[in-house]
Formats: structure tokens, sequence, C-alpha cells
């Protein structure tokens, strides 16, 4: 199980959208819990209600100038949440309007202006790392029958994916990451036409399906963690009828493993792959399916994907460049990493 990385213990992150507060460490942080003075608070909520004044109903920035003011602040605040938390923590921040610039704001030697604010995030490491210990316990006794079940309250129906005869084959599975415009979705089909050829069983599963809704089900309900139950309710049905080799596509699914290989329940052996791309590839491949503005997020999303895979992908997952190589080379490649016969 991978170890608690600096999302959860000091560094916080501060963007606006998604949800009903600006703060994430790593999960949104409600600003009753966090504990900053009303002051901040209310200059934090006025930043973000601003953002949205500055967009479009698509979406779009109406001005560039709004943007970059809006950046401006943003970064004053950062600045501010970094004083109050004091020299325990940082504050990262990204540019809405260059994904490439990312600031890291700290106070060094310097002791919380906010006392209380500072013991709320300190209290929210110190449970990160109670549950962090929990789990790897909890593992450690009884791996195999430890992991996501799904629960129909309705039907009063349990899935229960980590059960499974004596004797029955561990779950393979191959976490297919990368940033949008990549091929994740064309190499994964490549593979599954290899693996057809050579009658290996397996299942193909996309993770952006598991939580598709609106409004988004990790905004609305953080706490639902409804991609990995309906992982769960799934390959549990798919382990009922034999199947044991898993290919999972998402473009972070190689930095969630470990609580995927969860959802999946039982013995996991996984294998993660991230496919890379340059930024010009990338932009070809999303402009053969977006357009106008959309195109234009949709590259920005991409860059700044590819800059936070390629900073905290684990050191153990495998790297292809797809760049000059047709999604058969590509999914060759993988077959021999995954090692599936």
């Amino acid at each position: 199980m991978e170890q608690l990385d600096e999302y959860a213990t000091t560094t916080v992150r501060m963007f606006p959208d998604y949800a009903d507060t600006v703060l994430w460490f790593p999960e949104p942080v409600p600003y009753d819990v966090a504990k900053l003075s009303p002051a901040l608070v209310r200059d934090l909520q006025d930043w973000e209600r601003s953002f949205y004044d500055a967009l479009t109903h698509r979406a779009r920035w109406r001005a560039k100038a709004a943007a970059r003011r809006l950046d401006k602040r943003g970064h004053k605040l950062a600045e501010r949440v970094a004083s109050e938390l004091g020299q325990e923590f940082s504050v990262e921040y990204r540019s809405m309007v260059d994904s490439e610039d990312v600031r890291n704001v700290g106070v060094s030697n310097a002791p919380a202006a906010n006392p209380d604010a500072a013991a709320a995030f300190a209290a929210l490491v110190a449970a990160s790392r109670e549950e962090h210990e929990r789990i790897e316990k909890l593992m450690a006794e009884d791996g195999e029958n430890f992991g996501w079940f799904a629960y129909a309250p309705n039907s009063q129906t349990v899935f229960r994916s980590s059960e499974h005869p004596h004797g029955r084959p561990p779950t393979q599975v191959l976490f297919l990451g990368g940033r949008s415009g990549v091929g994740k979705s064309t190499v994964a089909l490549a593979l599954q036409d290899l693996l057809r050829e050579r009658d290996i069983h397996h299942a193909l599963i996309d993770g952006d399906n598991l939580d598709l809704a609106h409004p988004a089900p990790w905004v609305e309900h953080p706490d639902a963690r409804l991609a990995e139950n309906n992982l769960a309710a799934m390959w549990g049905n798919y382990r009922a009828l034999g199947y044991s080799r898993l290919i999972y596509t998402n473009t972070v699914s190689v930095l969630q493993m470990s609580r995927l290989s969860m959802a999946l329940g039982g013995e996991v052996d996984a294998v993660g792959i991230l496919l890379e791309a340059s930024d010009r590839q990338a932009r070809r491949r999303l402009g053969q399916r977006e357009r106008g503005g959309s195109l234009r997020e949709h590259v920005e999303r991409s860059k700044a994907a590819a800059k936070r895979l390629e900073q905290e992908s684990p050191e153990d997952v495998h790297r292809v460049n797809t760049s000059g190589r047709t999604p058969e080379q590509i999914a060759a490649q993988l077959l021999e990493l995954i090692g599936w016969e």
C-alpha cells in the first residue's frame, strides 16, 4: 500500500469550482472544518464567486484579463492561507491562465498566525494517518477478505467482490493511465484485440464511466466513493463468471492503484502503465474530437494532468511513450509488460 503523499500531510491545494470550498487536503475541506479566520473565509468565498462571474454560461472566460486578475488575487489568498497555517504546511496554487505555472506558498520558520486553523489541519493529517494505518492493519490481518463492498439498500443485496472459492486465481489488473489525448481507449481496444487473438480471457472497464453523471458525484457526494463502489459491484459480477484479468483505463488510475485494488477485493496483482505523449501530439488527437473553446479547455486540462502524472506517479509504474507509434505497437509492448498468457 502506498504511503501518504504530501497532499494528505503537508500541502494544501487551493482552486475554485468543484466543491463548496477552494481548499483540498486531499479531499475538499469545508470552511467550518478549516477554522480559518472569518475575514479570510469571506475573501475566499468572494474570490470563488468572482470566478463564476468571470465565466460565460458555456464555462468560457469572458475575458483573459479577468482570469489574470483572479490569478493575482488567488496568489495573495494562498499567501494568507499559508500564513494562518504556519510552517508545517504549504499551499499549492495553479494558475488559471497558465497550467504550467504552479506555485507552492509557504512560510518557513514562522508560527501559525491562526493556531486554530493549524490545529484543524494537523487533526486532518492525524485522521488520514490513523485511517491509513487501520487499512494497512486490516489488509495484513485478513487481506483476502478485505476490500470494497457495494450495498443496494432497496434490495438489501451486498456485492462482495472479494468472496471467492478456495483456489481461485488472484485478480490480475492493468491500470492504464495517461493524459487526455494520449490514446488510452484506443490502445486498450488494441490490447483487447491481441488478448482475444490469444484466447486470453479478460474484461475491459473504462473508469470514466463509473461515476459519469451530472451533477458530478465526486462533487455532490465526495464521501460516497461511487466509482470504487461501482467497480466493486461490476468486478464482483465478472468474478462470479470466472474472469480474473482486467484492463482498467482512467487518466489518474496509476495514482489510485491502492484504493482501486481494494475495490476489486481479494488478492490483486496490479501493474500500472502510464502512457505519455507530447503536448503537440495530445492536442492533435484532442482536435479530432473537440472544437473551439472546448478544445482549448481540454488541451489545458491535458497539460495539467500530464504534469501531475509525471510528478506523482509511483516509481514502479511503467512509462510508455506513444509518439510515432501505432496503437497495435503500443499494445504489443503492454502485453509484454503485463505478461498475461
